[in-house]
């Protein structure tokens, strides 16, 4: 049996129901602005952290660092807990990565940081967020000649992410805040 849909609902009535629903997503858009943009963002590293998981791409490009620090100096320590757990913790769980002492270690620095950040800072984010992710690449690098392979590839790995935060805190902060 086909399902046609033209046989339950009419012209008038598919065209009543989508404009309904575009203005259901711009209330919801004006209405709740930064909750989008959460979801948003969380979804598009999301689907970024799997697939460089499941195929093993060397060259790691999602900002982690900047958006959960962006995220705990906005919407609190909280979201941006979930903002980790679920771009980060539970795609690289699904795209066959594991989580070690580098990876917690790693999300330790990403909440102090953002805790100082927002101690301190939140007048002058986008310079404190530029000098914290300069900090941070050396701290990386530092981690890395301990607990990964130290190579001319993971190297250029943590400069692609030193550019990715570095541009997260220069614009995408603008979106949030």
């Amino acid at each position: 049996m086909n399902f046609n849909i033209d046989d339950y609902f009419s012209s008038k009535t598919r065209t009543i129901a989508a404009i309904s629903t575009i203005l259901l997503a711009v209330i919801l858009v004006i209405l709740h602005y930064n909750f989008v943009i959460f979801l948003v963002l969380t979804f598009i590293i999301a689907v970024a952290n799997y697939f460089l998981y499941k195929y093993d791409v060397p060259l790691d490009f999602a900002p982690i660092f900047s958006i959960a620090v962006i995220f705990f100096i906005v919407f609190g320590v909280w979201k941006a807990v979930l903002f980790v757990l679920m771009a980060e913790i539970i795609p690289s769980i699904f795209g066959g990565g594991d989580i070690g002492i580098d990876y917690i270690l790693d999300y330790l620095v990403i909440f102090i940081s953002g805790a100082i950040m927002k101690a301190h800072f939140t007048e002058h984010i986008v310079v404190a967020g530029i000098i914290l992710s300069i900090i941070y690449f050396g701290y990386s690098l530092i981690i890395s000649r301990f607990f990964e392979e130290f190579s001319p590839l993971s190297i250029a790995s943590h400069f692609v992410q030193l550019l990715m935060n570095i541009f997260c805190f220069t614009t995408i902060v603008y979106l949030v805040i």
